[in-house]
Protein backbone atom coordinates (compact mmCIF):
# COMPACT_ATOMS: atom_id res chain seq x y z
CA UNK A 1 0.00 0.00 0.00
CA UNK A 2 1.43 3.54 -0.60
CA UNK A 3 0.51 6.16 2.11
CA UNK A 4 -1.54 9.40 1.47
CA UNK A 5 0.64 12.01 -0.93
CA UNK A 6 3.57 9.76 -1.21
CA UNK A 7 4.63 8.36 -4.41
CA UNK A 8 5.01 4.54 -5.15
CA UNK A 9 9.31 4.89 -5.40
CA UNK A 10 9.36 7.28 -2.49
CA UNK A 11 11.22 4.85 -0.34
CA UNK A 12 10.15 5.44 2.86
CA UNK A 13 9.07 3.11 6.14
CA UNK A 14 5.43 4.30 5.60
CA UNK A 15 4.56 2.57 1.85
CA UNK A 16 5.00 -1.08 1.35
CA UNK A 17 5.72 -1.02 -2.49
CA UNK A 18 4.48 -4.43 -4.00
CA UNK A 19 8.14 -5.54 -6.12
CA UNK A 20 6.15 -7.25 -9.20
CA UNK A 21 8.40 -9.88 -10.76
CA UNK A 22 8.29 -9.45 -14.64
CA UNK A 23 10.21 -12.47 -15.74
CA UNK A 24 8.18 -14.21 -18.14
CA UNK A 25 8.06 -17.94 -17.03
CA UNK A 26 10.04 -20.13 -19.60
CA UNK A 27 9.85 -22.95 -17.90
CA UNK A 28 12.67 -25.44 -17.23
CA UNK A 29 15.27 -26.35 -19.64
CA UNK A 30 15.82 -30.15 -18.23
CA UNK A 31 15.67 -32.35 -20.91
CA UNK A 32 13.38 -34.71 -18.14
CA UNK A 33 11.41 -31.87 -17.42
CA UNK A 34 10.99 -30.83 -21.79
CA UNK A 35 9.29 -34.36 -22.48
CA UNK A 36 6.95 -34.48 -19.27
CA UNK A 37 5.77 -30.78 -20.57
CA UNK A 38 5.72 -32.11 -24.17
CA UNK A 39 3.29 -35.35 -22.98
CA UNK A 40 0.69 -33.51 -20.86
CA UNK A 41 0.31 -30.71 -23.99
CA UNK A 42 0.28 -32.97 -26.65
CA UNK A 43 -3.40 -33.25 -28.13
CA UNK A 44 -4.60 -37.17 -27.09
CA UNK A 45 -4.13 -39.65 -30.14
CA UNK A 46 -6.82 -40.27 -32.23
CA UNK A 47 -8.19 -43.61 -32.02
CA UNK A 48 -9.41 -44.12 -35.95
CA UNK A 49 -8.11 -42.05 -38.97
CA UNK A 50 -10.71 -38.99 -39.74
CA UNK A 51 -10.67 -40.39 -43.72
CA UNK A 52 -11.41 -43.98 -42.85
CA UNK A 53 -14.38 -42.15 -40.81
CA UNK A 54 -15.15 -40.72 -43.80
CA UNK A 55 -15.31 -43.74 -46.04
CA UNK A 56 -17.57 -45.39 -43.75
CA UNK A 57 -20.06 -42.76 -45.07
CA UNK A 58 -19.98 -44.61 -48.68
CA UNK A 59 -19.21 -47.57 -50.59
CA UNK A 60 -15.76 -46.93 -51.90
CA UNK A 61 -14.17 -47.46 -55.06
CA UNK A 62 -11.99 -50.43 -53.69
CA UNK A 63 -14.99 -52.10 -52.20
CA UNK A 64 -17.12 -51.80 -55.29
CA UNK A 65 -16.45 -55.65 -56.76
CA UNK A 66 -17.15 -57.18 -53.71
CA UNK A 67 -20.53 -54.66 -53.21
CA UNK A 68 -21.44 -56.24 -56.94
CA UNK A 69 -20.83 -59.72 -55.79
CA UNK A 70 -22.70 -59.46 -52.36
CA UNK A 71 -25.84 -57.95 -54.37
CA UNK A 72 -25.88 -60.75 -56.57
CA UNK A 73 -25.16 -58.10 -59.76
CA UNK A 74 -21.66 -59.58 -60.40
CA UNK A 75 -21.43 -62.29 -62.94
CA UNK A 76 -19.92 -65.98 -63.10
CA UNK A 77 -17.04 -65.04 -65.04
CA UNK A 78 -15.94 -61.96 -62.83
CA UNK A 79 -16.85 -63.82 -59.50
CA UNK A 80 -14.88 -66.93 -60.64
CA UNK A 81 -11.78 -64.63 -61.76
CA UNK A 82 -12.03 -62.68 -58.04
CA UNK A 83 -9.52 -63.42 -55.54
CA UNK A 84 -10.40 -65.15 -52.36
CA UNK A 85 -9.57 -62.03 -49.84
CA UNK A 86 -12.47 -60.07 -52.21
CA UNK A 87 -14.48 -63.10 -51.82
CA UNK A 88 -14.07 -62.89 -48.46
CA UNK A 89 -14.78 -58.97 -48.45
CA UNK A 90 -17.93 -59.68 -50.45
CA UNK A 91 -19.21 -61.66 -47.49
CA UNK A 92 -18.87 -59.32 -45.21
CA UNK A 93 -18.74 -55.84 -46.60
CA UNK A 94 -22.82 -55.01 -45.80
CA UNK A 95 -22.55 -56.06 -42.04
CA UNK A 96 -19.05 -54.01 -41.85
CA UNK A 97 -20.45 -51.02 -43.64
CA UNK A 98 -23.95 -51.10 -40.79
CA UNK A 99 -21.62 -52.07 -38.14
CA UNK A 100 -18.15 -50.89 -38.62
CA UNK A 101 -15.26 -51.69 -36.76
CA UNK A 102 -11.42 -50.48 -36.59
CA UNK A 103 -9.59 -51.52 -40.04
CA UNK A 104 -7.11 -54.15 -39.40
CA UNK A 105 -3.40 -53.24 -40.70
CA UNK A 106 -2.44 -54.95 -43.93
CA UNK A 107 -0.55 -57.84 -44.39
CA UNK A 108 3.54 -57.64 -45.54
CA UNK A 109 2.91 -57.71 -49.42
CA UNK A 110 0.00 -55.36 -49.30
CA UNK A 111 2.04 -52.91 -47.15
CA UNK A 112 5.21 -52.68 -49.25
CA UNK A 113 2.36 -52.00 -52.34
CA UNK A 114 1.10 -49.05 -50.78
CA UNK A 115 4.44 -47.54 -49.83
CA UNK A 116 5.76 -48.84 -53.66
CA UNK A 117 2.75 -46.54 -55.19
CA UNK A 118 3.90 -43.42 -55.06
CA UNK A 119 7.63 -44.26 -56.15
CA UNK A 120 5.23 -46.09 -59.00
CA UNK A 121 3.56 -43.39 -60.23
CA UNK A 122 7.01 -40.62 -60.01
CA UNK A 123 8.64 -43.72 -61.53
CA UNK A 124 6.18 -43.86 -64.56
CA UNK A 125 5.41 -40.45 -64.78
CA UNK A 126 9.38 -39.59 -65.76
CA UNK A 127 9.23 -42.41 -68.26
CA UNK A 128 8.82 -43.03 -72.00
CA UNK A 129 5.58 -45.12 -71.63
CA UNK A 130 3.11 -43.87 -74.76
CA UNK A 131 0.33 -43.04 -72.52
CA UNK A 132 2.29 -40.51 -70.35
CA UNK A 133 2.85 -38.45 -73.74
CA UNK A 134 -1.05 -37.93 -73.82
CA UNK A 135 -0.24 -36.28 -70.11
CA UNK A 136 0.74 -32.48 -69.63
CA UNK A 137 1.19 -33.19 -66.02
CA UNK A 138 0.81 -35.82 -63.55
CA UNK A 139 0.56 -35.13 -59.84
CA UNK A 140 0.41 -37.32 -56.92
CA UNK A 141 -3.41 -36.99 -54.15
CA UNK A 142 -0.60 -36.16 -51.81
CA UNK A 143 -0.36 -33.01 -53.39
CA UNK A 144 -4.00 -32.06 -51.85
CA UNK A 145 -5.33 -32.10 -48.64
CA UNK A 146 -6.27 -35.52 -47.11
CA UNK A 147 -9.29 -33.72 -46.21
CA UNK A 148 -10.59 -33.32 -49.37
CA UNK A 149 -11.08 -37.14 -49.80
CA UNK A 150 -12.76 -39.16 -50.39
CA UNK A 151 -14.37 -37.22 -53.18
CA UNK A 152 -17.80 -37.72 -53.15
CA UNK A 153 -20.19 -38.63 -56.66
CA UNK A 154 -22.02 -35.75 -57.27
CA UNK A 155 -25.10 -38.11 -58.31
CA UNK A 156 -24.99 -40.65 -56.53
CA UNK A 157 -23.36 -39.58 -52.89
CA UNK A 158 -23.77 -43.30 -51.84
CA UNK A 159 -20.50 -43.56 -53.98
CA UNK A 160 -17.17 -41.93 -52.94
CA UNK A 161 -13.20 -42.20 -54.38
CA UNK A 162 -9.87 -41.38 -53.22
CA UNK A 163 -7.83 -41.77 -56.10
CA UNK A 164 -3.99 -42.27 -55.91
CA UNK A 165 -3.35 -39.06 -58.18
CA UNK A 166 -4.29 -37.17 -61.19
CA UNK A 167 -3.19 -35.41 -64.35
CA UNK A 168 -3.85 -33.11 -66.97
CA UNK A 169 -3.98 -34.35 -70.98
CA UNK A 170 -3.20 -32.32 -74.01
CA UNK A 171 -6.86 -31.20 -74.62
CA UNK A 172 -7.01 -29.70 -70.81
CA UNK A 173 -8.96 -32.62 -69.41
CA UNK A 174 -8.62 -34.01 -65.56
CA UNK A 175 -7.69 -37.61 -65.77
CA UNK A 176 -8.31 -40.13 -62.58
CA UNK A 177 -4.90 -42.11 -61.86
CA UNK A 178 -5.40 -45.54 -60.23
CA UNK A 179 -1.78 -46.79 -59.10
CA UNK A 180 -1.50 -50.87 -58.57
CA UNK A 181 1.66 -52.87 -57.68
CA UNK A 182 1.57 -56.62 -57.69
CA UNK A 183 4.31 -59.03 -56.57
CA UNK A 184 4.36 -60.84 -59.94
CA UNK A 185 4.12 -60.11 -63.57
CA UNK A 186 0.33 -60.05 -64.53
CA UNK A 187 -1.40 -60.58 -67.93
CA UNK A 188 -4.79 -59.31 -68.55
CA UNK A 189 -5.90 -56.14 -66.68
CA UNK A 190 -8.57 -57.63 -63.63
CA UNK A 191 -11.99 -56.35 -63.65
CA UNK A 192 -12.26 -55.43 -60.39
CA UNK A 193 -9.54 -52.58 -60.99
CA UNK A 194 -11.60 -51.60 -64.02
CA UNK A 195 -14.52 -51.37 -61.96
CA UNK A 196 -12.88 -49.16 -59.48
CA UNK A 197 -12.40 -46.59 -61.86
CA UNK A 198 -14.99 -46.18 -63.37
CA UNK A 199 -16.29 -45.34 -60.41
CA UNK A 200 -13.55 -43.29 -60.00
CA UNK A 201 -14.69 -41.33 -63.16
CA UNK A 202 -18.49 -41.09 -61.94
CA UNK A 203 -17.00 -39.40 -59.07
CA UNK A 204 -14.43 -37.38 -60.08
CA UNK A 205 -16.10 -36.39 -64.06
CA UNK A 206 -12.92 -37.83 -65.04
CA UNK A 207 -13.49 -38.45 -69.34
CA UNK A 208 -11.21 -41.33 -68.25
CA UNK A 209 -8.51 -42.73 -66.35
CA UNK A 210 -5.44 -44.75 -66.42
CA UNK A 211 -4.12 -47.70 -64.48
CA UNK A 212 -0.57 -47.04 -63.56
CA UNK A 213 0.66 -50.45 -63.11
CA UNK A 214 4.18 -51.74 -61.03
CA UNK A 215 4.87 -55.08 -61.62
CA UNK A 216 7.08 -57.17 -58.64
CA UNK A 217 6.99 -53.58 -56.81
CA UNK A 218 5.09 -55.38 -54.25
CA UNK A 219 7.65 -57.87 -53.85
CA UNK A 220 10.63 -57.82 -51.00
CA UNK A 221 13.51 -58.53 -53.66
CA UNK A 222 13.72 -55.16 -55.87
CA UNK A 223 15.35 -56.83 -58.61
CA UNK A 224 11.88 -58.63 -59.54
CA UNK A 225 10.34 -54.72 -60.27
CA UNK A 226 9.36 -53.97 -64.09
CA UNK A 227 9.00 -50.72 -65.33
CA UNK A 228 5.78 -49.05 -64.90
CA UNK A 229 3.25 -49.58 -67.46
CA UNK A 230 -0.33 -47.69 -67.84
CA UNK A 231 -3.75 -48.50 -69.03
CA UNK A 232 -6.04 -46.61 -70.20
CA UNK A 233 -9.51 -46.96 -69.27
CA UNK A 234 -12.52 -44.78 -70.90
CA UNK A 235 -15.23 -43.67 -69.27
CA UNK A 236 -18.02 -45.63 -69.66
CA UNK A 237 -21.54 -44.43 -68.50
CA UNK A 238 -22.82 -47.81 -68.30
CA UNK A 239 -20.40 -49.01 -66.39
CA UNK A 240 -21.08 -45.78 -63.70
CA UNK A 241 -25.02 -46.51 -63.83
CA UNK A 242 -23.96 -49.87 -62.75
CA UNK A 243 -21.71 -49.10 -59.75
CA UNK A 244 -23.83 -45.81 -59.39
CA UNK A 245 -27.50 -48.41 -58.65
CA UNK A 246 -25.49 -50.78 -56.56
CA UNK A 247 -24.04 -48.08 -54.45
CA UNK A 248 -27.70 -46.95 -53.76
CA UNK A 249 -29.27 -50.31 -53.18
CA UNK A 250 -26.33 -51.54 -51.17
CA UNK A 251 -26.36 -48.60 -48.60
CA UNK A 252 -30.27 -48.63 -48.10
CA UNK A 253 -29.50 -52.24 -47.17
CA UNK A 254 -27.23 -51.44 -44.74
CA UNK A 255 -29.80 -49.00 -43.22
CA UNK A 256 -32.20 -51.91 -42.88
CA UNK A 257 -29.84 -53.60 -41.22
CA UNK A 258 -29.09 -50.81 -38.50
CA UNK A 259 -32.87 -50.47 -38.57
CA UNK A 260 -33.21 -54.07 -37.55
CA UNK A 261 -30.56 -54.16 -34.99
CA UNK A 262 -32.23 -51.19 -32.86
CA UNK A 263 -35.74 -52.31 -33.41
CA UNK A 264 -34.48 -55.87 -31.54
Amino acid sequence: MTAPGHSDYCGCGECAVVQVDATPDVGSFELADMERESREAAPPPRETDPWLERRGLHFCASEIAPLLVALGRATPTEIAALPGYLRDQASSILRRKAFPRRASKAGGAASRGQKAERPVLETWAAGPCPIRAQFVSVTHADAAPRSWFPLVDRYCPESAATPDGWGVDIFGDDVGLEVKTTVEPIGQTPWWWVAQVHQQSGAGAYPWSAIVIGEGWAHWQIDRRLPPRAVRVERDEQQIERIRAACRDGWARVMEMRAERNAG
